[in-house]
């Protein structure tokens, strides 16, 4: 069975096409937030087919953490 990936995508191209990839990936089509990103899970077996993506210039992918989990970090960090 496939694992759930988060991933945060940055977007290079044109509407049409970030729809096309929205669509195919099963990703939320309709949000995009200010900095021009898409926080979405992918499943594990497409996440290659996404990496193809990016290096084709489509998007790039950020490397960003959950917000559940920079709070565990700064929870354990204040416990001295």
């Amino acid at each position: 069975m496939a694992q759930l990936i988060y991933v945060v995508v940055y977007w290079r191209c044109r509407r049409e096409t970030r729809l096309r990839i929205c669509e195919r990936f099963r990703m939320p089509s309709g949000y995009v937030n200010i900095n021009g990103e898409t926080p979405c899970m992918i499943s594990s077996d497409d996440y290659e087919l996404l990496r193809e993506c990016e290096r084709r210039g489509f998007i790039l992918l950020r490397d960003k953490e959950t917000k559940k989990a920079s709070n565990d970090v700064e929870a354990s960090s204040t416990k001295r």
